[in-house]
């Protein structure tokens, strides 16, 4: 198995404009690793790019593989793991704002927490650039915030 990592960013500006990135990054899973029960206070997408896992949510349970994303929304109990044998490896974005949600309403979500975006490697590309335009000043907020936009426009 490759080496498991993860690289991680929290944004402070989460208030300043209509679209904000909570936080972002990019992980390679132990096998078996875990998140929840819990609920997230914001929205949160996954893309995996390689392995797969379970993810549970509103009583149902979805087992996204490679190529497939999943949304978790804000106050929503979920729980997700990465697969004994095959862990997945995945980028995200979790992010909050007055437009979020009818943006998500315009995207591949629209039809359920799992799908699988057409736009594939730009997706990743996208969320990669939002991690690449990571920091702590409001100049970083907005961009993260453009790469956002863009990411959301490849999920419609």
């Amino acid at each position: 198995m490759a080496d498991v990592y993860k690289q991680s960013f929290k944004q402070n500006y989460t208030n300043n404009i209509e679209l904000s990135i909570f936080n972002c990054g990019l992980e390679r899973c132990a096998p078996g690793q875990t998140w929840g029960p819990g609920i997230r206070d914001h929205y949160l997408i996954h893309y995996i790019v390689s392995g797969r896992g379970t993810y549970e949510t509103a009583g149902r349970t979805f087992v996204p593989e490679a190529g497939e994303a999943f949304l978790v929304r804000p106050g929503e109990p979920v729980y997700y793991q990465a697969d004994e044998e095959e862990p997945w490896e995945y980028y995200w974005v979790g992010f909050s704002g007055p437009s979020a949600p009818l943006l998500l309403s315009a995207t591949v979500f629209a039809a359920g927490p799992v799908a699988r975006p057409k736009a594939g490697d730009r997706l990743r590309q996208a969320l990669l650039e939002i991690y690449k335009a990571r920091g702590s000043g409001y100049s970083s907020a907005v961009r993260m915030a453009g790469y956002l936009q863009a990411a959301l426009g490849l999920l419609m």
